[in-house]
């Protein structure tokens, strides 16, 4: 991911800079200092390198972006390359729009995916490339003399693709793959020739932030591709996982006459989650400021590979505590049993709010248009991977009273009108908030 950010901020300095609107190679040079920077400012301080890139800009962010790239190609077959194994499953999800902007681009062209997690893109056409990855190897960069590499590349030229995507800069294996045309950043090869990709970038509706999204958005552009009509993933849960959904749910005695709020405690990586003590607080904390369980389900889910399932049992019981203690038996079970990310998508698909920690159920919701309230440790910056569609709150860690400055956060959340940002909200949530 950090080399596709490279790339996209090197064509960001080489846009528009100065009135002519001229265009310009990548010089070895320039790239070299733009990486020497990036290394400079580290990760943690990427807002100031993103201002650094305003002042370089000066401001002017116009421009015209021509498909002199596509030019006299019969774009037929299409594949996207998205595997870099230490990619989570919520890195994934951000681009998945990529398709339908290649599907609108070029009408009727089959689009072929290759990806570290092919069920993202459930119903589309998957190319299985991991079945030729040694367990472990590190995929980016790719040594061209591995074995592995070798097959991998065979494996595309079987398919003759006329165009191939490199969502990951997978350099090494570009030189294997016979495709016409190969797009990777701000570079292409046409007839086995390199060289940088000779348009400007239209920058006219690109908020240049540290945010993800709009790297993301950046990078479409960089591609040809018109994001003015939508760039945000949009997850679409097919008919058989929504089954699946409210079947999961109607056995747990979970139904649709009332609003269900989906928690999420757990996270690939265990420093992104809170204490069990610190949700079972924030539950018994709600229930002192009278919160309306009655009017609410609470469904928490143990994620995929249930290695959470006890302090998600331990948050679960403690619910099933709180509904007897105000007269109003537990009559449904709050904790979901195990289930694929498909059937989990359909699930919250079904929710009316989802608060959740920093994973990729984060991206998930806002891609299914649910509101999501997104819970980052202090030492994370909210700011940077939290979706458009959803609202990021900072918890430090080391700090006591972190339930209670949630519970802040989760009433506000509540009763806020997130569904005029996501444009879709079945139940109308209102309540006396509590003072």
């Amino acid at each position: 991911m950090i080399k596709k950010v490279l790339i996209i901020i090197t064509v960001i300095l080489l846009v528009l800079p100065n009135k002519s609107l001229a265009l310009r190679p990548i010089s070895a040079k320039h790239t070299d200092e733009i990486l020497a920077l990036w290394r400079k400012e580290e990760m943690v301080k990427k807002r100031n390198f993103m201002d650094f890139l305003k002042k370089v800009l000066g401001g002017r962010q116009q421009g015209r972006l021509p498909d002199s790239i596509y030019a006299g190609i019969d774009v037929r077959k299409v594949l996207i390359l998205h595997f870099n194994p230490l990619m989570g499953i919520g890195d994934q999800i951000m681009p998945m729009r990529l398709p339908n902007l290649i599907e609108e681009k070029f009408p009727g062209a089959e689009i072929y995916i290759a990806a570290k997690y092919p069920f993202i893109y459930s119903g589309r056409n998957v190319l299985d490339l991991t079945q030729f990855v040694p367990e472990g190897s590190f995929l980016n960069p790719l040594d061209p003399q591995a074995p592995y590499v070798q097959n991998l590349a065979s494996c595309i030229n079987a398919n003759d693709f006329d165009v191939l995507y490199d969502i990951d800069g997978h350099k090494a294996l570009h030189e294997l793959i016979n495709a016409p045309l190969i797009i990777d950043g701000v570079r292409f090869r046409r007839d086995n020739k390199w060289d940088s990709i000779p348009f400007n970038v239209d920058l006219s509706d690109i908020e240049l932030t540290s945010n993800w999204y709009d790297i993301v958005k950046l990078g479409l552009r960089i591609y040809g591709l018109d994001t003015k009509r939508g760039y945000l993933p949009r997850w679409e849960v097919s008919i058989k996982a929504e089954s699946k959904a409210r079947s999961v749910l109607s056995k747990n005695d979970i139904f649709m006459d009332r609003p269900i709020i989906f928690i999420n405690s757990n996270s690939a990586r265990a420093g992104r989650e809170l204490d069990t003590s610190d949700w079972i607080d924030f539950l018994e904390f709600l229930q002192q400021k009278e919160f309306p369980f009655k009017d609410y389900y609470f469904v928490i889910t143990q994620g995929i590979n249930g290695r959470h399932y006890t302090s998600t049992k331990a948050i679960a019981d403690k619910l099933k505590l709180i509904y007897d203690a105000i007269g109003q038996r537990c009559a449904y079970e709050p904790l979901l049993p195990r289930v694929t990310f498909e059937e989990l998508a359909g699930i919250i698909s079904l929710c009316s709010r989802v608060i959740t920690v920093d994973s990729s159920i984060g991206h998930l919701a806002p891609a299914l248009q649910i509101p999501a309230l997104v819970i980052f440790p202090a030492w994370t910056l909210s700011q940077d991977y939290i979706s458009p569609l959803a609202i990021g709150m900072d918890i430090d860690e080391k700090i006591p009273g972190r339930p209670l400055f949630m519970i802040k956060r989760f009433l506000e959340f509540i009763s806020s009108q997130t569904d005029e940002i996501v444009k879709k909200h079945t139940i109308d949530i209102t309540f006396a908030q509590a003072a």
